[in-house]
């Protein structure tokens, strides 16, 4: 089975990197600041979500401010462009193989989804890490810790403090 969450990492890592490419050259590259792969606890299918600074509904001021600044959940470009056929379907078959308890599953298709942001922030994909990107693994009503181990490690120390003031418990 470790073999399919390899498989897993290496489609993630492509239609990732396809989508950011394709979403940064569609959007004002200067106004889109937050990615994020979005899932749930059941990990049945992951996704992309974006979002820019003109689709926040509250000013900077407004004491929600980070809520929807780092909150996937109310972020508003959804589209993936038809690129995470693979990924998810590798991750049904994962879910429909025996061998491994779910648990197991879902912190294998986790950490596959992890690590490729990981590859892909040291490739710079994102842009620079500045106080103006934020980049994460989200979890659909989720308190799981790969939330805010992504945050840390994908963030700079400003941006997690910001992130953490709404979200890390």
């Amino acid at each position: 089975m470790n073999h399919q969450f390899d498989e897993l990492k290496i489609a993630l890592l492509s239609a990732t990197e396809a989508h950011y490419s394709r979403l940064h050259a569609q959007c004002n590259s200067q106004d889109l600041y937050g990615y994020s792969l979005y899932t749930d606890d059941s990990v049945t299918s992951i996704g992309p979500v974006a979002n820019s600074n003109e689709k926040i509904p509250v000013s900077v001021d407004d004491p929600l401010h980070n809520y929807y600044r780092y909150g996937p959940q109310e972020w508003l470009i959804w589209d993936d462009f038809g690129l995470f056929g693979e990924v998810n379907r590798i991750i049904a078959s994962i879910h429909d193989r025996g061998g491994l308890s779910f648990d197991a599953k879902r912190d294998g298709i986790l950490e596959a989804a992890f690590e490729a942001l990981v590859i892909l922030e040291g490739r710079n994909v994102f842009g620079p890490r500045t106080d103006r990107r934020f980049v994460v693994l989200w979890l659909s009503d989720s308190a799981d810790p790969v939330m805010n181990r992504s945050a840390r490690e994908l963030n700079s120390d400003e941006v997690f403090w910001a992130y953490s003031s709404e979200y890390a418990e």
